[in-house]
């Protein structure tokens, strides 16, 4: 991304296969937005004019606030998996993850909490009062695009 000419070709390919508007997302670390966090402050407004949106890929709240990632053009973050490892045993990564919900919903960001492993992960985190989304193998293993295909073709009947 520090690559204008990166952002240039994308935005040429976006438009030369018409894509829709919201059609095309990148998802960029927290760590690699803090670490080039001036660099984004240029790419970001070109990115966001064009439709593309952005996503924040393991959060964790600690190199920057979800102000910062929004003032970037960021419409949402990905909750970082090591946040859920631990929610079971340790009541204080729950109320973290409920803390950062919160600010992204206050700041109309969506919000998906990765690495949901098991049941006892997904009943803890359930929850009426936040918007947010649920990714991990609890719910599904990665797949190859052939076994994806025939998974949908036969739930489709």
């Amino acid at each position: 991304f520090s690559d204008p000419a990166f952002v240039e070709k994308i935005v040429e390919m976006q438009q030369k296969c018409e894509m829709p508007p919201d059609f095309l997302s990148f998802e960029i670390s927290e760590s690699e937005i803090s670490n080039n966090y001036d660099d984004f402050k240029l790419i970001t407004k070109i990115i966001e004019k064009n439709n593309i949106k952005l996503v924040c890929d393991n959060y964790t709240g600690s190199l920057l606030s979800i102000e910062k990632i929004k003032f970037l053009g960021f419409s949402g973050i990905k909750i970082d998996r090591s946040a859920v490892t631990e929610i079971t045993n340790d009541p204080s990564k729950l109320f973290g993850i409920k803390n950062i919900l919160e600010e992204a919903n206050n700041n109309g960001m969506t919000a998906t909490i990765v690495g949901i492993e098991s049941m006892s992960q997904f009943n803890l985190l359930k929850d009426d009062q936040h918007n947010f989304d649920l990714q991990g193998y609890f719910f599904y293993k990665p797949s190859k695009v052939e076994d994806v295909l025939a998974v949908l073709q036969k739930n489709s009947k």
